[in-house]
């Protein structure tokens, strides 16, 4: 035995053992994306498979195990998180059957997961116990009393047993041989008494088999009892195999070998697999009875085995209580302190049961019992036993409750696709990537340990079969343990035909029936009920398809083989003699024998033997000179078939002793059983299911029709089905007619031009996509509205107006109905639209001009579409939400008119420059009348980030001009350092100044001025905070045409994220404040719209969803039955909330949602609230109201500010990180040394764009040229010309992207994924992604580039080059308006013709924000999960390493008592 480990080393181990279960949590909890857990389970699945075939030893046994136990519990914890998420959404009933159907399967999972952990404690190392021979000294060996209990078995059954025990290799005089005839028959005693064993009856015959056993202790007083089922016969070393550990281990109780069985089990013989397959009690006595010594728990199996009377009398006998009295009686035992052994080596053997009903009988009783004694004297609870001993008892008893998880399993699916029901929340690819490596590795470990035990998916078939009888039986023993009966298991029947047995395979005939039915219900709940989630369709369906193999053979188990002997023919190779009548000898070798026959090989020359001819044999080897007489059947060819009859007792006795008592009789009889290959199993059961599947469809024919071939026209239909499903599939997929998408509107493309909002005799634009139309129009139903909002200009006298209208209507609508569009401003009715019935078909728009009354145009105007169908069906709930008119989002209003005086005052400001209340893009010109310097395009930029600001949602652009101020109006930076002359005359000192513009009249132009550029940077600041611009219900008090801002003072600087239009993080964020003023109530003819921004270093982590709390108001006298209020998050329903009708006038609800942060945006995102109401019979169209209340919160507390960078995505989104301080006060913009008008005009394109993302600003933004000092203490934004800009130049080796005045110089990708795509396409000789990456970017004629800043660790450069200034207007117009998608991300965006492609190149990788060391590492491991497997696959091996060597400690402990003895050979 090895010394235990120093103090030092347990501190080590102690350590070493909390850093690996450290790691194990980190393993199982880390949250990660369905596409990382995709990589990640596949490299745990590569792990594991590596592990698996680098050696067969224990160590990588007990390693593979502990990373199958991690495997499990990170989906056990992922599939929990998924279930309390689900309970947490008040949109999710709790007490619905989703709900229930969701506990019901994480319940079976869980059990399926106690059990595979138990064991795994249970197999982790077998005893492996070997004799302890016995004394030298004959008398030193204790009595024994053999016991032969029988009820009513035939006497042939029991006859071979009591002969066999007899002959055990024992003192007679100490080996006492009792049948214990419970029956009371006559033949048994008359039998006992020839053959010389002893016979015991008794009166009262209660409490079955143990009653039995029990009466016959008090007759007899032997310090050891051996006791043998009927059928189960001893060989003759059996006493000397198992006897000398009691005299070397004073508190062993009892000591229990195999049961094997010579004969197939139902599985075995029905399904035509035996010495193929293992017998299904292969397992528990090959494995788990072993397992169990090494934890001293091996209990009593009934039989076979040997028992201290001593034990048994201080637990008063065998235990009556339950019908497992064997396991129950052991359980008692070790609570008194007593030991058990198991000597895992056939001793003895019987016959399995010889039906399936049969079969299925013995295991209810089985199951039965177990469960009584888990509720009447449950191992847990025990006293007395470590808890080891207690874990594997309670795993036995618990075992037997495998009929509900797996019932579950079988029907789990069906819930899905019969009734569309939720079984497990979640993405379907999620679910399987948390789920397969589970399922793998345990599969992978269970088939390494089980080996030869049991083969992979066979468990499954076992349970199946058995599942649906024993579920009743267990559940009443569950609740009542008193419940049920003792049934003797029938043994020694035959059958005299192959049959399938309906009845027992009725449960399994109706799970199949089922399960069909699943199979043909998921092409409809594919293309029809749930065509939106293909995949969840498709893995129910793979799962049925499992479920109907694994049925497939559990119906095949019933196809009952025919027995017609009665006595079981067992291969058996030993030498015999035969005599013959006439005294000739003959040699040979058995093949087969069974107590009623045999076959025999004969060698030499072979005597004229005819049939009937009677012959003596002999076993010189096993039985001497006794012969056993037998009658020739035939001969041919050396092969001697003979049958025993009319044998007397003594040849009787030496049959057994030649058949059945040899010492080695079974202990290679089944060493041909193959070597488990999970694959090739799975292979077999599916092949078998095919015979199950045809004996059911047989079956449901009636008996004595002749069916006709089933196996040819099932695989017929089936591939008729495939056939018809790709068919089907096809079709679906092929569009029903063309759809000329909205934009494609030929009539209108003339008069429909982008320009909007020009001033003076200029018409005004106004299309529908400014006024909100994202795509097109939709009118619902037979009578609803479509609202457009519009602004007109101050300045504009509204002479002529036109609107180019685009509608097109359904072609849906009936002949019979007669529908119009009626086209109303505000609230007058200028045209009503009918249908052409022609064109309806077309799917084309039409388009209709319409003249509009200029009478009837305000200031602010409300344009109306109402849809009126008459005839059009009202009753169907789908009519209600049909889309029966369309109206294009290229429809357009152009007004003409005059311009009007409009009185100029600062306090007015940004009129008449700027008008927030337009839709469109307004361009306003920036004139110096000088070359700028540093600090007057930084009052430039702060001047465009205040424009930014009040073009809030809309773009706004610029013009740069140098010299003359162009027409209309214009933004004047006067530097009067520069001694520039400009006209008029401007104030002194720092002001703002309104004058006629010079150059036009009609035209405005805003001076911004100082004495020098501080000044001028002073009287920036002061505009841009102006606060006049926001409409507060006051009048503005009129400051005249010069403001001066000399006492000007700057307020305090920003802090970090605290930007005004970026949702707070530290308290509830209010909705309403997001809501557009008076957008917050809807007729339901358009959303409730949301619109809110995040901080971009918002850092969800593993925080999955975001708490939405909605509380709304509607009324409910126009709601009518599947009226609902539909939660969208950037185009994704996330929630359903049915507004139930009533009777009063207004009624409030609240739902409590959970927002999942996986369709949220970095940045800007869109919450819409639909009230899509259906009304009700009899209500007034301006009944229908819903309304978003004011107390409505999302809760993004908690959360921390933590961004990866660089991140262009970002930059595009929201200007991070340069907006992370809204006042840009760490920013520093570097332009070149002579900037051209495009390069300003970029510069502020970008300011203005960053203030309208933070709402505040540029207050402290720096500029600089390119000579100046590098602050180590700040952000740098570089701008410019490829050739114009030398900090290009200067930073060509820190950028991915080299730009100079040669070009821009792509240099290669260094990415995992492309090296690997290089050495890949380096093989296949295709072109290489380097290649392609090259071609993009030297034909950008932009690059927009994110980097680390070279001159501090914590900072960061954004470069934005073009390759000349005619590359402005156009980068400006597609950054605008694509800075909120993603199609500027990664490191590196260039802009080659319209569109910017995004790459991810080797930079490094910083960060900004501040997170906890803990959050920062889980952020880290999941960037480098192979990193985390790595710890965990090394902590397995160290572990296992430490639990093998402890578990070796632990069997040599448990074998210690034989080592102690001389005589004892272990």
């Amino acid at each position: 035995m090895k010394a235990s480990p120093s103090m030092p080393l347990r501190i080590f181990r102690f350590f070493v053992a909390c850093a690996c279960t450290f790691v194990l949590f980190q393993f199982v909890s880390l949250y990660m994306s369905w596409s990382k857990q995709v990589i990640f389970g596949s490299l745990t699945v590569l792990v594991a498979m590596a592990i698996n075939r680098t050696g067969k030893s224990r160590l990588f046994t007990i390693a593979l195990m502990l990373l199958s136990i991690a495997a499990t519990l990170r989906y056990g914890w992922w599939r929990i998180r998924m279930v309390v998420g689900y309970f947490s959404d008040d949109t999710n009933h709790r007490f619905s059957i989703d709900a229930v159907l969701m506990l019901v399967l994480l319940s079976a999972e869980v059990y399926t997961v106690a059990i595979m952990v138990l064991g795994y404690m249970q197999t982790s190392q077998r005893l492996q116990r070997r004799p302890v021979p016995l004394p030298a000294d004959e008398a030193l060996w204790p009595h024994v009393d053999v016991l032969i209990p029988t009820y009513n078995e035939p006497l042939s059954l029991v006859r071979y047993t009591a002969l066999a025990a007899i002959n055990i290799d024992y003192p007679p005089e100490k080996l006492h041989v009792y049948i214990l005839d419970d029956g009371t028959r006559q033949e048994f005693r008359d039998f006992a008494a020839e053959a010389g064993v002893g016979y015991v009856v008794r009166e009262k015959h209660n409490h079955a088999k143990a009653g039995n056993i029990n009466h016959a202790l008090t007759k007899m007083s032997s310090p050891l009892v051996s006791i043998f089922d009927c059928d189960h016969v001893p060989t003759r070393s059996f006493l000397q195999m198992t006897v000398g550990w009691f005299l070397v281990e004073e508190k062993l109780a009892m000591m229990q070998t195999p049961h094997f069985f010579y004969s197939p089990d139902p599985f075995e013989r029905n399904l035509l697999q035996y010495n193929t397959i293992p017998n299904e009690g292969e397992l528990f006595y090959g494995i788990i009875q072993d397992g169990n010594d090494l934890w001293n728990a091996t209990f009593f199996c009934g039989s076979c085995a040997v028992i201290r009377r001593t034990a048994l009398e201080e637990v008063g006998g065998i235990a009556v209580e339950t019908v497992t009295e064997d396991a129950h009686t052991s359980l008692r035992m070790q609570k008194k302190g007593w030991n058990t052994g198991y000597m895992n080596i056939a001793q003895a053997a019987g016959l399995a049961t010889e039906t399936l009903a049969g079969h299925v009988g013995q295991r209810v009783r089985w199951a039965r019992g177990m469960i009584q004694i888990l509720r009447t004297d449950n191992p847990l609870l025990a006293k007395g036993m470590k808890l080891t001993q207690r874990l594997c008892y309670f795993n036995a008893m618990m075992h037997f409750m495998y009929a509900v998880p797996r019932l579950i399993f079988l029907l789990a699916p069906l819930a899905y696709m019969l009734a569309g029901r939720t079984i497990i929340p979640g993405y379907w690819l999620a679910i399987l990537a948390y789920a397969l490596p589970h399922l793998i590795i345990s599969n992978m470990t269970n088939s390494r340990v089980q080996g030869t035990h049991r083969h992979s998916f066979w468990n499954e078939i076992y349970e199946t079969v058995l599942a649906p009888y024993i579920l009743l039986p267990t559940v009443l023993a569950l609740i009542n343990p008193k419940l049920g009966s003792f049934n003797v298991t029938d043994k020694g029947t035959t059958l005299n035909e192959t049959k399938f047995d309906r009845k027992i395979a009725a449960p399994t005939t109706w799970l199949l029936g089922l399960n069909f039915l699943g199979v043909l219900a998921a092409p409809y709940r594919f293309f029809v009920l749930d065509p939106t989630h293909p995949g969840v369709v498709l893995s129910n369906l793979f799962w049925i398809l499992f479920n109907v193999v694994i049925l497939g053979v559990a119906a095949a188990v019933a196809h009952e083989q025919k027995q017609r002997r009665a006595s079981v023919r067992i291969p058996v190779h030993i030498p015999v003699v035969g005599t013959t009548s006439a005294g000739t000898q003959v040699h040979g070798m058995t093949e087969d024998m069974s107590v009623g026959g045999a076959s025999l090989t004969l060698s030499g020359d072979l005597p004229e033997l005819q049939p009937g001819e009677y012959v003596h044999l002999t076993f010189p080897v096993q039985t001497g000179n006794r012969s056993v007489r037998a009658t020739v059947i035939r001969l041919s060819s050396g092969k001697l078939r003979a049958q025993f009859t009319g044998l007397t007792i003594e040849e009787e006795e030496t049959l057994t002793c030649a058949l059945y008592s040899r010492a080695d009789s079974w202990v290679n009889v089944r060493s041909n059983v193959e070597q488990d290959r999970p694959f090739v199993s799975l292979g077999r059961i599916a092949v078998l299911s095919l015979t199950g599947l045809k004996q059911v469809a047989l079956g449901l024919l009636p008996e004595k029709r002749t069916p006709p071939p089933v196996p040819s026209r099932v695989a017929s239909m089936l591939v008729f089905a495939l056939l018809s499903l790709a068919g089907l599939r096809m079709g679906a997929q092929t569009p029903a007619m063309p759809m000329v998408p909205p934009a494609v509107m030929t009539p209108m493309s003339a008069g429909m031009t982008p320009v909007m909002d020009v001033r003076g005799p200029e018409p005004t634009h106004l299309r529908f996509k400014d006024m909100g139309v994202a795509d097109e129009a939709e009118l619902r139903g037979p009578h609803s509205y479509y609202s457009l909002h519009f602004i007109l200009p101050h300045t504009l006298l509204p002479r002529t107006a036109t609107l180019s209208i685009g509608y097109r209507f359904s072609t849906e609508l009936s002949r019979a109905a007669t529908a119009s569009i009626r086209v109303s401003l505000n609230k007058t009715l200028i045209a009503t639209i009918t249908p052409d019935t022609e064109a309806m078909h077309t799917g084309r728009y039409n388009v209709l001009p319409i003249t509009v009354p200029t009478d009837l145009l305000i200031r602010d105007n409300e344009l109306t579409m109402e849809f009126i169908g008459n005839g059009v069906l009202r009753t169907s709930g789908k009519s209600q939400a049909e889309v029966l008119a369309r109206i294009a989002n290229a429809s357009e209003l152009v007004v003409s008119g005059a311009a009007l005086p409009f009185r100029t005052d600062i306090s007015l400001l940004p009129l008449p420059l700027f008008d927030s209340d337009m839709q469109g893009t307004t361009t306003i010109p920036f004139v110096f009348p000088t070359q700028p310097d540093a600090k007057t395009m930084q009052a430039a930029g702060i001047v465009a980030s205040w424009f930014g600001i009040l073009a809030s949602n809309k773009p706004i652009r610029f013009r740069v001009v140098m010299g003359a101020v162009p027409a209309g109006n214009a933004v004047v930076f006067v530097n009067k350092a520069s001694r520039q002359a400009f006209l008029p005359a401007t104030s002194p000192g720092a002001s703002l100044q309104l004058s006629p513009n010079p150059s036009d009249p009609d035209g405005t132009a805003l001076i911004v001025s100082g004495d020098n550029g501080d000044q001028l940077i002073q009287a920036a600041r002061a505009l841009s905070l102006r606060a006049s611009h926001v409409d507060t219900g006051e009048p503005q008090e009129l400051l005249g045409n010069v403001l001066r801002v000399d006492n000007f003072s700057m307020p305090a600087a920003r802090t970090i994220d605290d930007a005004p239009r970026w949702v707070p993080t530290d308290r509830l964020v209010q909705l309403s404040k997001y809501i557009t003023q008076n957008a917050e109530t809807t007729d339901g003819s358009r959303p409730v719209p949301v619109y809110f921004r995040v901080p971009p270093d918002l850092y969800y982590g593993e925080t999955e969803n975001l708490n939405l709390l909605i509380r709304y108001r509607y009324d409910a006298r126009a709601a009518a039955e599947g009226s609902a209020l539909r939660t969208f998050i950037n185009g994704t329903l996330i929630n359903e909330a049915p507004l139930e009708p009533g009777g009063g006038k207004t009624t409030d609800g609240q739902r409590q949602t959970l927002l999942p942060v996986a369709n949220m945006r970095p940045f800007t995102n869109t919450l819409q609230f639909n009230f899509d109401f259906v009304p009700a019979r009899g209500a007034a169209g301006a009944l229908t109201k819903g309304s978003i209340l004011k107390n409505s919160s999302l809760d993004l507390r908690n959360l921390n500010h933590w961004a990866q960078l660089p991140n262009l995505e970002l930059f595009a989104n929201a200007g991070f990180p340069f907006t992370q301080l809204a006042d840009l006060g760490r920013t520093v913009v570097i332009l070149p040394r002579q900037p051209s008008n495009a390069e300003i005009t970029l510069f502020l394109d970008m300011l203005a764009h960053f203030s309208r993302q933070t709402g505040y600003p540029a207050l402290r933004v720096e500029v600089s040229g390119p000579d100046d000092l590098v602050r180590e203490d700040r952000d740098y934004l570089i701008l410019g010309g490829y050739s114009t800009q030398p900090a290009f130049a200067a930073l060509r080796d820190n950028l991915p992207i080299a730009v100079d005045a040669d070009g821009v110089h792509a240099k290669a990708m260094d990415t995992y994924l492309t090296r690997a795509q290089r050495w890949w396409y380096q093989i296949t000789r295709q072109t290489l992604p380097d290649q392609d990456f090259a071609r993009d970017t030297g034909l950008a004629d932009s690059v927009i580039e994110g980097i680390q800043s070279p001159y501090a660790t914590d900072r960061s450069l954004v470069a934005v080059a073009m390759r000349d200034d005619s590359v402005e207007p156009m980068f400006a117009d597609l950054f605008l308006e694509r800075s909120q998608s993603s199609d500027i991300s990664r490191t590196v965006s260039v802009l080659r013709g319209n569109r910017f492609l995004s790459y991810d190149l080797n930079v490094a990788r910083y960060h900004v924000g501040n997170i906890s060391w803990y959050t920062g590492m889980r952020i880290w491991l999941t960037q480098y999960f192979f990193i985390l497997l790595i710890g965990v696959a090394l902590c397995a091996m160290i572990l296992s390493r430490w639990l093998r060597d402890s578990l070796q400690k632990r069997a040599d402990e448990r074998l210690s008592s034989a080592k102690n003895e001389a005589h004892a050979l272990v």
